[in-house]
């Protein structure tokens, strides 16, 4: 008995779920010489949409709701379009979607589009083959758009892998599935930019009831990027979804094997990545540690090892003390330490870190770098980093501080703000980052019109800029700060000001 489709109701939450959130594609439309109209009638002009998707499982799932015998009915507008017509309009319907929101009309559009696609591996297999050798890019190689058409195949070539590997599907083909794959897989070292991205993007994404396809194909991967070695770091990326579906025993007996990869940090990552979301995190934190302090471990690898830390290690409190123990390796890291703030009960780590560091005024640098880290801070949170501007003993610290604070998006600047920085300043905050949280009050003050405010910060900048007994660093950065306040002549005379 034919599967039933869902109701229009099911399929137009199904479709708008796969169109908000996690990645993006901007594309372009080819050129009016070889572009065509549309399965919608409209000319296929340059397209100045994002699209996005989010998780495929919801098209997928109203896609897949087609028994065998339940085809959807011939689409004469549909029948005689070419292959890149089919394919822009497969682009342009997903972006349609996106912009219009889902309908059981749009859906069986969607069908409509790929069955013939579908129903034709070898058509699929050209697709790719025409991507690989560029016939439609009218974009340069390194450019960050892809062009409609170009878009529109990987989508198919998405829509294949899915559709073949999946025993729900009328298309399910385990042996067409595999072919596809690895012939994917294998042609990828002769793509770059935008093109190899999305194309890897469709294969990570690409799953059947919540298992990444990746999944089956290890054993190829890891042959491919063992004969592709100038590549090895394209093939390590398809590892990053491997332990999606695996337990956390599975992650366990999976990845501990390629801890030895020092020579591959992304690969390594990847797999401490996953021991720490596995069964004995503990264990996996000691090997981390004991492969950092490694005298012998490289820069690369300990990169590795502490974004797989901030990414993986549940315990926030954790990643705070490894990072604050190992601070001289990762001070050049800022980015791994906003992310430990932003994780949930980060901020409450990072703070902790500095409070014990604090208490015994310890590295002030260490201290300088947690702070800085504080400037996603909640609108509660921010209070904490304002006393910590007019507390700690290093003049560095609190500048840190009141830059952190004065940067934050959570954060309205008030004349209260700026009188408390003339105080720290008083008080001997560090002069060049007074200057640059007296920048951050400046513009904030502009964009909400309180020009009170605004006068009030560029008037402290400029008195910073004539400040003599300052270092030139700090008056330079003064200026800078006033720089959109200025007219070219003023910023002109204020910097031949300092030169003399």
């Amino acid at each position: 008995m034919p599967a039933q489709r869902p109701p229009l109701s099911a399929l137009a939450l199904l479709v708008a779920v796969l169109l908000v959130g996690a990645w993006i594609v901007f594309f372009r439309s080819p050129p009016a010489s070889n572009s065509a109209h549309g399965s919608d009638g409209e000319p296929s002009d340059r397209a100045a949409t994002t699209l996005v998707s989010a998780d495929d499982t919801a098209e997928r799932s109203a896609l897949d709701a087609t028994a065998q015998d339940d085809a959807p009915p011939p689409d004469p507008e549909l029948a005689n379009l070419g292959l890149e017509e089919r394919l822009a309009a497969i682009a342009r319907l997903e972006g349609e979607i996106l912009q219009q929101g889902a309908s059981e009309a749009r859906v069986r559009r969607l069908e409509a589009l790929l069955e013939p696609l579908l129903a034709s591996p070898p058509t699929l297999l050209l697709v790719l083959d025409n991507l690989v050798a560029g016939k439609w890019r009218s974009t340069a190689p390194d450019a960050a758009t892809l062009d409609l058409v170009e878009y529109g195949g990987c989508r198919a070539l998405y829509w294949g892998l899915v559709s073949f590997h999946n025993p729900r599907s009328r298309f399910h083909d385990a042996d067409q599935g595999r072919a596809l794959f690895v012939t994917i897989l294998t042609d990828l070292p002769a793509l770059d930019g935008k093109l190899l991205s999305t194309l890897v993007e469709q294969l990570l994404r690409s799953e059947v009831e919540g298992k990444p396809l990746v999944a089956l194909y290890t054993a190829e991967i890891l042959e491919l990027r063992a004969f592709f070695r100038e590549h090895r770091e394209l093939f390590s990326k398809l590892f990053a979804r491997l332990g999606d579906s695996m337990t956390p025993e599975e992650r366990d007996r999976f990845f501990t094997i390629y801890l030895s990869e020092t020579s591959d940090p992304l690969i390594l990552g990847t797999a401490l990545r996953n021991l720490l979301q596995g069964a004995n995190p503990d264990w996996a934190l000691s090997l981390a540690e004991a492969l950092f302090d490694d005298p012998t471990t490289s820069p690369e690898v300990r990169n590795a090892i502490v974004q797989a830390l901030v990414d993986g290690l549940q315990d926030p409190f954790k990643v705070a003390d490894f990072l604050v123990e190992r601070i001289d390796q990762t001070r050049g890291l800022p980015g791994a330490w906003l992310t430990l703030a932003r994780k949930e009960g980060g901020f409450n780590a990072v703070e902790a870190a500095y409070n014990q560091l604090a208490g015994s005024n310890a590295n002030a640098k260490a201290r300088e770098l947690l702070v800085a880290s504080m400037r996603n801070a909640s609108a509660s949170e921010l209070e904490r980093i304002a006393d910590i501007a007019f507390q700690d003993p290093s003049p560095s610290v609190r500048g840190q501080a009141l830059m952190s604070m004065t940067s934050a998006p959570n954060w309205a600047a008030t004349q209260k703000s700026m009188d408390d920085l003339r105080s720290a300043f008083a008080g001997g905050v560090d002069p060049a980052r007074a200057a640059w949280s007296a920048g951050n009050i400046a513009k904030k003050a502009a964009k909400t019109g309180a020009v009170d405010l605004r006068d009030d910060a560029t008037s402290f900048l400029e008195e910073l800029v004539h400040d003599g007994s300052l270092p030139d660093a700090a008056r330079h950065a003064a200026l800078e700060e006033l720089k959109p306040f200025l007219s070219e002549v003023e910023w002109d005379l204020l910097k031949k000001g300092i030169a003399k």
